[in-house]
């Protein structure tokens, strides 16, 4: 596939959005994905520069691989989610 074709795609894709009542839920399921993959490529780099020597009060490198944990799990539960509510939103009761 080239990357023209993937390109009109996504503007394809995108334009759907826009009209759709889930639109919301889309955007900030997005935005979660894409905070929670750059904290998770970047945590190597964290974990060895600066959360050895970072520490305030019980915020400590435990803490933050915690939350890494917690932000993977919580995407796995939004995507969960937003598939049976968009599943309910279609269906006429």
């Amino acid at each position: 596939m080239k990357l023209n074709d993937v390109k009109n795609k996504i503007i394809f894709l995108y334009g759907k959005l826009q009209n759709h009542p889930m639109k919301f839920v889309s955007s900030v399921f997005i935005v979660f994905f894409a905070i929670t993959v750059l904290i998770s490529l970047l945590f190597p780099v964290l974990s060895k520069y600066i959360l050895p020597n970072f520490s305030i009060g019980i915020y400590n490198k435990a803490f933050w691989d915690g939350v890494l944990i917690n932000l993977n799990s919580s995407l796995i539960d939004f995507l969960f989610f937003w598939i049976v509510t968009f599943l309910l939103s279609r269906s006429k009761f």
